[in-house]
């Protein structure tokens, strides 16, 4: 803002003599926040103040915003909000990883060919995993919550499809997730 003065000179307008001395968050404060954030991607901003405030107390006196908390981890740690995508914890582990190998494998050794005699078989299962739909990650990757099973009615729907089109679509109800 400008101020015009008497003699038809222009000077800055002078801000308020009020302005609170700018907030120094350090590299251990943002690589805190990073930890906090790989380890639950779906804290809330005032969650992640207050776990700050906790383990850095003098940033309390710095009158740390919430704005001012999420303006730091987009611009410097990088990290936005995005839709939260959970996926199973035994999804990607050894295990299951070499069962689906050994499968694709005797498939071809048991003489199925995708023409003439194959059929996939797909499942979607419903169950009470609920979690938040939104969570922190860094740029340009999905914001992913390891779940686990709980003990509650699922419904699975079934459905076998060949190269023809559907083969047979059914649903199961489950006390438990069978994977």
């Amino acid at each position: 803002m400008i101020e015009l003065k008497k003699d038809a000179t222009v000077e800055p307008k002078k801000q308020n003599s009020l302005h609170v001395e700018s907030l120094k968050i350090t590299d251990e404060h943002l690589k805190f926040i990073q930890d906090l954030l790989d380890k639950c991607c779906t804290l809330m901003l005032g969650q992640m103040r207050e776990e700050l405030f906790r383990k850095y107390p003098e940033l309390q006196d710095q009158n740390l915003s919430i704005s001012g908390l999420h303006k730091h981890i987009i611009n410097n740690i990088g990290f936005t909000l995005k839709r939260t995508k959970p996926v199973e914890e035994k999804r990607n582990d050894s295990k299951t990883i070499e069962l689906r190998k050994v499968c694709v494998d005797s498939m071809h050794t048991n003489g199925l060919l995708y023409k003439t005699n194959c059929i996939f078989v797909n499942k979607a299962g419903f169950n009470a995993n609920l979690i938040r739909e939104q969570g922190w990650s860094k740029k340009d990757k999905a914001s992913i919550v390891k779940t686990k099973l709980k003990k509650v009615l699922n419904i699975s729907i079934f459905a076998g499809i060949s190269y023809q089109g559907f083969e047979s679509v059914w649903a199961k109800l489950t006390p438990d997730d069978i994977t």
